[in-house]
């Protein structure tokens, strides 16, 4: 089954992509703290994390260090990232493509998305073509 932890503090927007993955064929589990999602990520193996860069830092991490929530996101990715390193990493945000790659340069299997550019109904399109690439990579190596 396609399964999505879906993590982003920006609840109403976050409802409609909900809404378009569940239509699309995912069970998606959403988390709007970063609390609650590292929690999450204890009892689910998900198929894709989607996740926002700027969110309140939580329990887990220092408000300073995550300069006041706007890289939070990227703490967050290191976490997750150690716990499903199988996983593959969507950061779905409103910063630019340049911004959010700048804070994630380097990293694998993890693509930036716009918010502007990409509604809910391509945004589930776009999880299951990521999906689709990473099966077709893998049967050829």
């Amino acid at each position: 089954m396609k399964t999505a932890l879906l993590i982003d503090d920006d609840r109403i927007p976050m409802n409609y992509y909900v809404r378009a993955l569940e239509r699309s064929g995912w069970a998606v589990k959403q988390c709007f703290d970063v609390d609650s999602a590292l929690e999450a990520a204890e009892t689910i193996n998900p198929t894709v994390i989607v996740l926002d860069v700027g969110m309140p830092p939580g329990k887990r991490y220092p408000s300073q260090t995550t300069q006041q929530g706007r890289r939070t996101g990227a703490f967050l990715y290191e976490d997750l990232k150690s716990r499903h390193p199988n996983a593959i990493f969507v950061v779905l945000t409103v910063l630019t493509e340049q911004e959010a790659s700048e804070l994630f340069e380097g990293a694998p299997r993890l693509r930036v998305i716009s918010k502007a550019d990409c509604p809910p109904i391509e945004f589930a399109r776009l999880l299951d073509g990521l999906l689709k690439a990473e099966g077709e990579s893998n049967k050829i190596s």
